[in-house]
C-alpha cells in the first residue's frame, strides 16, 4: 500500500468514527490536492488550544478562500 493510500485509509477511518458520509472519489481528490503536507505530522493538524493558530487558519484559509 502506498503512503497516499495509507493516508486516505486513515481519513476514511476518521470519517467513519465520526459517522460522516463521504464520497471516496472526492476524499481522494481532496487528499491529493493537499499535496505533500499530509505526510508532515505537524503541518497536517491544527492546534485547537492555540488561539493564534486558529485565527491564522480562519483568516488565511476560510476567509480568503471564500471571498
Amino acid at each position: 500500500m502506498s503512503k497516499f493510500d495509507e493516508m486516505v485509509s486513515l481519513y476514511e477511518g476518521e470519517l467513519k468514527n465520526l459517522k460522516v458520509s463521504y464520497d471516496v472519489t472526492l476524499l481522494k481528490a481532496v487528499t491529493k490536492g493537499c499535496g505533500p503536507v499530509i505526510y508532515l505530522p505537524d503541518a497536517s493538524k491544527v492546534s485547537s488550544s492555540d488561539q493564534g493558530e486558529l485565527d491564522r487558519v480562519k483568516t488565511n484559509f476560510l476567509i480568503k478562500n471564500w471571498e
